[in-house]
């Protein structure tokens, strides 16, 4: 039978360990606030991209304009939102909250700066629409 002695050093050394153990676990606590935030940027850029590409097709009948040779606008907008999905969904925000892998952060990171520089394109590519438009409007009316 365990004396009261073997049962403190018991749970003395169990104490010692898992403190050990937790503090040999890396949390990246600010990492992941860091990519938290960077995600809510994306995504929120992301709709407001979106929506400005929705926006022109609507206010412009654009559905079938080609955006880049061989992509309509519409074909456009409906990648985007297959992309939205699949890179900045809830199941990605999931997975950052629970994240606790330097290799995993780092992946999710390059992949959110890849769909911001992916944005700034597509932002261009309605700034250039737009200003066609304009442009033949100016046109037609001068």
């Amino acid at each position: 039978m365990n004396t009261p002695l073997e049962i403190v050093a018991g749970a003395l050394l169990l104490m010692i360990f898992l403190i050990y153990i937790i503090n040999k676990i890396p949390m990246y606590r600010e990492e992941r606030l860091e990519l938290l935030t960077k995600y809510r940027k994306t995504q929120n850029t992301f709709l407001k991209v979106q929506d400005m590409l929705s926006d022109y097709i609507l206010s412009h009948d654009a559905i079938d304009q080609p955006i880049m040779p061989g992509v309509s606008c519409g074909e456009y907008l409906h990648e985007m939102k297959k992309e939205f999905s699949k890179n900045l969904s809830k199941n990605l925000l999931l997975k950052i909250r629970r994240c606790n892998n330097r290799r995993v952060i780092n992946r999710i990171n390059s992949m959110l700066n890849e769909q911001s520089n992916k944005l700034i394109k597509t932002r261009e590519l309605i700034n250039q629409l737009q200003k066609k438009s304009s442009d033949n409007s100016e046109l037609c009316a001068g």
